[in-house]
């Protein structure tokens, strides 16, 4: 015949049963089947009680696992997306201030960009993390990057050269609602476009170790 133990005597007491009442209701059966199905009952109270705790501690583990891995899902969800589109025909449109300049007066002209001239075009790309518009960046915040032999070698025109376009320092042109404009065209050395298609990346980094890139493509005509 099983006792019942000082553990569930104490387990008893929290599910509001004293002890003292344990202790009255065992002694208070007289001997023979009685109390052997009341100590019957109270032995499979202890290992209900048992089993109760470890499926607590499993909860536990599993809510903390479930903690852990939200934790995760938030991290991953924070996405920057990098939208671009390219004017080819920036220029045919008349923007003096980019299209000619004092430092190359006779390498570009009001002319879409095209096989026979180096006249600059401008990307535009559209930034924005988790949904909501990226404003105020820099233009250390954005690389750009050509595939190497392919093509007369583009550069940027906020590179600070001033060859090109309307900026003059190392800047790019921010609009509103994450919206940005960078200038390239081929350097003066390497001669007009290329005809065809040009495709490029973009990388912008909304703040250290946060980034998020692109693919555009420049279409230049005959």
């Amino acid at each position: 015949m099983r006792l019942p133990s000082n553990r569930l005597t104490r387990r008893l007491a929290i599910f509001g049963l004293a002890a003292t009442a344990t202790t009255v209701l065992v002694t208070s059966v007289a001997a023979g089947g009685p109390l052997d199905e009341v100590l019957a009952a109270l032995g499979v109270i202890d290992d209900n009680v048992d089993s109760l705790v470890e499926t607590q501690a499993e909860q536990s583990a599993q809510l903390d696992a479930l903690a852990t891995a939200v934790a995760e899902l938030a991290a991953q969800t924070d996405v920057v997306e990098v939208e671009i589109m390219t004017w080819e025909n920036a220029c045919g449109f008349g923007f003096p201030s980019a299209c000619i300049t004092d430092d190359f007066p006779e390498g570009h002209g009001y002319q879409a960009a095209s096989s026979a001239n180096h006249n600059p075009l401008p990307i535009v790309f559209h930034v924005t993390r988790n949904g909501e518009a990226v404003d105020g960046l820099v233009a250390q915040d954005v690389d750009i990057r050509f595939p190497t032999g392919v093509g007369p070698a583009i550069q940027r025109c906020d590179d600070g050269t001033g060859s090109c376009g309307p900026f003059y320092s190392d800047t790019l042109l921010p609009g509103t609602f994450g919206i940005y404009v960078i200038w390239v065209h081929p350097v003066e050395i390497a001669g007009n476009w290329n005809a065809g298609n040009i495709g490029f990346a973009v990388r912008v980094e909304v703040e250290p170790g946060v980034a998020g890139y692109g693919f555009g493509e420049i279409n230049i005509p005959e």
